[in-house]
């Protein structure tokens, strides 16, 4: 790098000599502080958290059962009916008294599980904010490690939120979050405030001032008669509170209203349609149909009536459902622990996944399991929304990606053209961001061409990071000063790679050079109310005068924006000698820069060679604000003279002498001569490039129809084109900018900088054709590019007086100072004609096929940007458009994948509307930036990325259920390929459930209403309903343990938060078809049973109830009962093993797929039926069996045996309907989804 041994900037924060006067805390001091601070904020919320029954009686409403259905009026129901078969079973039933005990204890069991889900889920934040305070402690009671970086000129960005604090002793980068009462910042000018603080010393009136979070610090000092701005200070600043504090307290306040969309699913199908549908009908139509009994049967006295409602409670049984809860929290801590391990641990055994899932039901609150739900929400995924692009989605800077500059190859030819000899070139590179590489083969026939830009780059390299970064905070404020349609440059952009892939080797080329001054200009355009949002860049220009030790040259050498440096320029370098500059070049030098303003970062290098004295010059510590100095009419007149004399010697060349003698015109104390007759080397444009690991995700993700939407914080053109790199569609129709829509600049934001460029601006009209100012100028006419045009051309390139012998000269001498020995590449002479190489596009005046856009004969250049800003639909723009679009347009705003100037607030109202639309979001965010602790809050499931300083990224992670280091470990895509299977084995498991009760509620009511005794006792009916089912439909949820690529291949299941007609109409016909029959087998089988074991009994029975015997009671049942209950449970489980037959492969028919794969299911089947059987098997009840099983006719075993080859051939036939519908509907959604917005685009 440069020799700056000898050089003390005064641009450069010198934070060494203000840590030894503010010395601010130790690291243990300041994690002290940190978890006291954390503590007393978790403390404010701990009176919210602590359970009082009598307070919390509305846990059990329908609104906050958390995971359970389990509420108040399933409770009342359990305990009425356990109370009703207690009643009917005293004294003559001691298997129904059991049974109505232990329905009574499961009530309890269910309410505790309840109370207990919904104080986990109340407190699963408090818990795991309490955690992170316990490690901040642990750290520091032992030997803590830094938590901060010593690196203070990192580039700014979006996704990693540091701040200048002071710490052992020194001046260090810390993470925001990180920062605790009592820390001395240094809050840096136009930075926004990172929380509360308070100036550390007052000022002149005595006062301190006071900062809230995003408040700026922009105090400049006015200009003097020379345009010299004294550079705006950093203010030492006390912080008040801990910016975790306000996280805490935001995370612990939302109060955690999100639900997996499977709880909400549940919910609503136990609470809407049985709750309030089902339960009553069933119960109407018992009334109803004990009120016919009574009308038509006589000799009924009271005691029937505690017999009917005992019968009637067995009917309304099935439908609470009472393992449901059981259930349902059992899969839920087991597939969260399943996926868990799948991600952390990979594949392990079932002993290990168990024993987390034991943890996870504790409350092990690092995956917010009751919360966020990790399983169901994934699994449910539709949309993937990340807030934050540099280092998530893209590299942390961005890289050099195009270098532009020309050539003159008719040089020596007789009779060659102007038109032939001038070209514009530009070469591609492309690379990882820490290695580029040029992309044309054939580029070292341009390295004479590219020399100066490389060495340029590496004399204004990193070494001088701490002058621009003060330069750059000083455009800070300045633009936030003016305001207007101007914003500042965030960071340096390094083009260290540009140089290595060049040769260069940083040591030997820049060891003869010392640095001897540094200067940096800068300059505001014109507010214009042209209607337009989009801003340019602060016209900026940074350089070092540099000293030459193999010769007596000084040279600067400048790096900055175009628009600045171009009225500069006065020559350009085509790769042998300089050359005079005309309006082609101008024009060209505008249209690429104009294009990469829009679209990218475009950075101009210039050269300038200077006189001894010139070294000397009084220009220390202050900028140069040439804004009020562009629009002097003798300026603007010696331009246009120039630019004419320009065309028609625009072959002529020059000597470095003749720029010496230019500079020894001027005057000796003029900073004139530094701002013009520069030589222009060439432009470079930068973009942030996409990771490759990144496109490989957006593209798993297509292919499970899950959207990628990336919420962008800048303007719609540079996002469009990143989002291109991902590959995502960003064509006409497919983007919206959540920026509210502006009417125009108010007389208020008209700032003093704006109001004198804009008076200069109507004072002058350019000799541009089609291009004239009036004294009102219609400004929504002009083309974006007329903007830039004008800035470019009222700025004098030479001085009246100033006389530069444009004449051919008879020795023509090269660029000595800056081509000489001290870089390690040759000179060449270099001449390219038809180039075929598409990496190298040449320019010619007459073709205007070139890497930049092609221009309009008037010379202006505005079609680029005219395409770029007419290439939009009609779409909503700003945030507070889009409900009314998606409620009477159409839901494109729900389908596109790109959302640009996007702000906090906006981002977070545009989550919940994708959310009130149905929508399942993942956020995924970095765990760095403190305002995405709201977004986190929000989203359905939140992922943070980026714990390279793992304390602050705990405390920004509290509301996510994971954090990973990077998504280039395929963690998202796992993630989903992972849940969604468990999602949908287990909606297939419950559905099964629910189906098997609503089939004993049917059967049992079909009963009551046919006058017969109910065909399951309510022992069994609790056997069934509490063990063997859910056992039976747990073993469907289970995974096989062969598990195919295609997992997770379809797309996610849409839960719907509203239930149509149609999906009801189905599911009530599946039922209908394949459950049905069944139920019908079981009560004929029933009434078979009773029949003929009435017919073999000597006492004479009558097959209706109630009976009444002599003495007015009524009649016990028959003992021959109790064997066709038992009969009837035991059919009725095996018909239910062939219907979940059809289910462990859900679409696919067991004659390709056999059931018994699923080891699970076939060992639950056998040992099932196997304690059913000794259930019912006669020396297990003395005293009760009166009749055996040989009672009962061999042709009536034989039916109920063969009624499972019905069954079993109507769910296989139904599957195959299924399984051609599901299909239908992946190629109909896979459709949908594969539709381009842009396909209808007049473009």
């Amino acid at each position: 790098m440069p020799n700056c041994s000898f050089f003390n900037s005064p641009f450069a924060y010198n934070g060494a000599d203000m840590a030894n006067a503010l010395p601010g805390l130790r690291t243990p001091e300041a994690l002290r502080r940190l978890a006291s601070s954390l503590q007393t904020a978790l403390s404010e919320y701990e009176h919210l958290y602590q359970m009082r029954p009598w307070k919390y009686m509305h846990m059990f409403s329908h609104t906050t059962t958390g995971l359970f259905p389990f509420c108040w009026v399933y409770a009342c129901l359990s305990f009425l009916v356990s109370v009703l078969i207690l009643i009917d079973a005293v004294g003559r039933d001691h298997a129904a008294l059991t049974a109505s005990l232990l329905l009574c204890m499961i009530t309890v069991g269910n309410l505790h599980l309840a109370s207990y889900a919904f104080y986990m889920r109340r407190t699963e934040l408090f818990r795991k904010g309490a955690l992170i305070v316990q490690e901040i402690e642990r750290l520091c009671a032992n030997c803590p490690t830094t938590f901060y970086l010593t690196d203070i000129y990192i580039p700014l960005s979006d996704s990693v939120e540091l701040c200048w604090v002071y710490r052992d002793d020194r001046l260090v980068s810390l993470p925001v979050a990180l920062l605790v009462d009592g820390d001395i910042a240094l809050l840096r000018p136009g930075r926004p405030a990172p929380c509360r603080c308070r100036e550390l010393f007052p000022s002149k009136q005595g006062c301190r001032r006071m900062f809230q979070r995003g408040d700026r610090h922009e105090e400049i000092n006015e200009p003097d008669k020379q345009g010299c701005v004294e550079p705006c200070a950093c203010l030492a600043v006390e912080i008040l509170e801990s910016p975790a504090v306000s996280v805490f307290r935001r995370c612990c306040a939302s109060k955690c209203e999100r639900r997996p969309p499977l709880i909400e699913e549940t919910n609503r199908i136990l609470h809407r349609y049985m709750e309030r549908i089902l339960l009553p009908v069933v119960v109407g139509l018992g009334v109803c149909t004990a009120v016919v009994q009574y009308c038509l049967m006589e000799n009924l006295e009271d005691g029937w009536i505690v017999a009917f409602l005992a019968r009637l409670a067995l009917v309304v049984l099935p439908l609470l459902m009472p393992a449901v809860s059981a259930f349902m929290i059992g899969f839920h801590c087991l597939n969260n622990a399943r996926l868990i391990a799948s991600l952390q641990y990979g594949w392990s055994g079932f002993g290990r996944m168990l024993d987390l899932a034991i943890h996870l039901y504790l409350g092990q609150p690092e995956h917010l399991p009751y919360t966020t739900g990790p399983y169901p929400t994934l699994g449910s995924v539709t949309s993937v929304g990340v807030v934050d692009k540099k280092g998530i989605l893209s590299l942390a800077d961005p890289s050099a990606e195009k270098v532009f500059f020309f050539s003159n190859d008719g040089e020596g030819t007789p009779g060659a053209s102007q038109s032939s000899t001038r070209r514009a070139h530009v070469l591609d590179l492309s690379g990882n961001g820490s290695q580029l590489q040029f992309d044309d083969p054939n580029w070292n026939s341009f390295v004479s061409h590219l020399k100066p830009v490389g060495l340029n780059a590496l004399l204004n390299g990193c070494g001088l990071r701490g002058e621009w970064t003060k330069f750059l905070d000083h455009l800070e404020a300045v633009s936030h000063i003016a305001g207007g349609g101007q914003m500042a440059v965030n960071s340096r952009r390094c083009l260290c790679t540009l140089a290595k892939a060049m040769h260069f080797d940083p040591d030997n080329a820049c060891s003869n050079f010392d640095i001897k001054r540094i200067l940096a200009a800068y300059r505001m355009a014109p507010q214009l109310n042209n209607g337009k949002s989009e801003k340019t860049p602060v016209g900026n220009a940074f350089a070092t005068v540099l000293q030459d030790h193999s010769n007596t040259y000084s040279q600067m050498m400048c790096q900055g924006s175009a628009d600045m440096l171009m009225p500069m320029c006065s020559y350009y370098w085509d790769g042998r000698r300089v050359r005079q500059l005309d309006k082609w070049h101008q024009r060209k030098i505008k249209d690429f820069a104009t294009r990469y303003n829009l679209t990218a970062y475009c950075l101009a290098l210039t050269y300038r060679p200077l006189p001894r004295w010139a070294i000397n010059y009084p220009c220390d510590n202050c900028y140069y604000d040439l804004t009020n100095s562009l629009f002097n009419a003798v300026e603007l007149k010696t331009m246009e003279s120039y630019c004419s004399k320009c065309s028609d010697a625009a072959t002529s060349t020059c000597s470095l002498d003749t720029l010496l003698q230019s500079a020894l015109v001027s005057s000796p104390q003029s900073k004139d001569v530094f701002f013009k007759d520069h030589v222009f080397l060439g432009m470079v444009a930068f973009q942030y490039q996409a990771k490759p690991d990144v496109v490989r995700l957006i593209e798993r993700l297509d292919k499970m129809c899950i959207r990628f939407i990336h919420f962008s914080k800048e303007n719609e053109f540079r996002s469009r084109v990143f989002a291109e790199k991902m590959g995502l569609e960003t064509g006409w129709n497919c983007h919206i900018s959540l920026e509210a829509s502006e009417n125009g600049a108010s007389s208020t934001q008209q700032r003093r900088i704006g109001n004198v460029v804009k008076r200069k601006c109507c004072e002058f009209s350019t000799t541009a054709q089609n291009l004239t100012f009036t004294s009102e100028p219609d400004v929504s006419k002009l083309r974006l590019e007329a903007d830039v045009l004008n800035f470019s051309c009222k700025v004098s390139l030479a001085d009246a007086d100033l006389h530069v012998d444009r004449a051919p000269l008879a020795d023509e001498t090269e660029l000595t100072p800056l081509l000489g020995s001290n870089s390690n590449l040759s000179s060449k002479e270099f001449k390219i004609v038809n180039s075929t190489d598409p990496s190298v596009r040449s320019v010619s005046a007459d073709s205007l096929t070139s890497c930049c856009m092609e221009t309009d004969p008037s010379g202006m250049y505005g079609d680029s940007s005219d395409f770029l800003i007419s290439n939009q639909a009609q779409l909503p723009k700003g945030i507070d458009n889009i409900r009314p679009h998606l409620s009477s347009v159409d839901n494109v705003p729900l389908l596109v994948p790109l959302f640009t100037d996007c702000v906090e607030a906006a981002t977070n109202e545009m989550l919940r509307i994708m959310q009130e639309n149905d929508e399942c979001v993942c956020v995924v965010g970095s765990s760095l930036n403190v305002d995405n602790a709201e977004l986190f809050c929000t989203a359905d499931v939140a992922v943070s990325v980026e714990p390279e300083l793992p304390l602050a990224h705990r405390i920004n992670s509290l509301p996510c259920a994971f954090s990973v280091h990077s998504l280039d470990k395929g963690f998202l895509t796992n993630a989903f390929a992972t849940s969604m299977p468990m999602l949908r084995r287990f909606r297939v498991a419950f559905y099964f459930l629910l189906s098997c009760s609503l089939l004993l509620s049917f059967v049992q009511l079909a009963s009551l209403a046919a006058v017969q005794w109910t065909p399951f006792a309510p022992d069994m009916l609790l056997w069934l309903l509490c063990l063997a089912l859910p056992v039976l439909s747990a073993s469907l949820a289970m995974p096989t343990p062969e598990r195919t690529a295609a997992a997770g291949s379809d797309s996610p299941l849409v839960h719907k938060r509203r239930s149509n007609r149609k999906e009801i109409v189905t599911f009530f016909t599946q039922f209908s078809v394949k459950f049905l029959p069944s139920g019908f087998g079981v009560l004929l089988l029933f009434v078979l049973t009773t029949r003929f074991l009435q017919s073999t009994s000597t006492a004479n029975t009558n097959d209706h109830w109630p009976q009444k015997s002599s003495d007015g009671h009524v009649r016990l049942p028959p003992p021959q009962l109790l064997l066709a209950q038992n009969y009837c449970a035991w059919f009725f489980l095996l018909y239910m093993i062939g219907v979940s037959a059809s289910h462990v492969h859900c679409y696919e028919l067991m004659m390709n797929k056999p059931p018994t794969r699923n080891r699970n299911w076939l060992f639950a089947c056998l040992a099932l039926q196997l304690v059913q059987s000794f259930y019912c098997s006669p020396p297990l009840w003395p005293g009760r069996w009166k009749f055996r099983y040989g009672d009962v006719p061999w042709f009536v075993s034989v039916f109920a045996f063969l009624w499972t080859i019905p069954v079993l051939c109507i769910n296989e036939a139904m599957k195959r309907l299924e399984a051609s519908q599901h299909q239908r509907r992946q190629r109909r959604r896979r459709l949908s989804f594969d539709t381009k917005l842009g396909m209808n685009s007049p473009f």
